[in-house]
């Protein structure tokens, strides 16, 4: 092999190396940059611009798989796998948010005898996620989370 094609085999060798690490660079920020809509469409059967008043939502600081969403909406949204929610005890959640969430932003929590609460479990073989769903029929408030935990 000639001096001159050994040249150009590095340089196509060197222009391979930086595609990839361009390429894996873009997939991989845009794989994992946080988007509130498809968060909102992740969890919820419905049009993310049909939230009314501020829509607050977020991801845990740390990195672990925790979001947080408070919004209102103008009916009771429908959940994915809206089935697979069940009714349950709602002291708990409404006690997590209260300590989570700004104080104005909790206010919606205080009629505890007026909220609707329901919770899924998914039990997966490599990770369990959790979802909480509070919703306040007076004032359409949403409270939201899901959290997951590997195995």
């Amino acid at each position: 092999m000639s001096k001159q094609n050994k040249i150009w085999a590095l340089i196509g060798v060197i222009a391979l190396f930086g595609g990839l690490i361009y390429y894996t660079a873009t997939a991989m920020s845009s794989k994992y940059k946080f988007d509130p809509d498809k968060e909102f469409k992740a969890a919820f059967d419905e049009d993310p611009r049909r939230v009314e008043g501020p829509f607050y939502i977020k991801r845990a600081d740390d990195g672990s798989y925790d979001i947080v969403m408070h919004f209102r909406y103008p009916h009771e949204a429908k959940m994915q796998h809206d089935s697979e929610f069940k009714p349950s005890w709602v002291a708990e959640a409404a006690d997590w948010f209260t300590r989570h969430l700004p104080e104005a932003d909790a206010a919606g929590l205080k009629d505890i005898n007026h909220i609707k609460f329901r919770r899924r479990i998914d039990n997966q073989q490599t990770v369990v996620t959790n979802e909480w769903i509070i919703y306040n029929p007076r004032t359409d408030e949403h409270f939201y989370r899901t959290w997951g935990t590997a195995r």
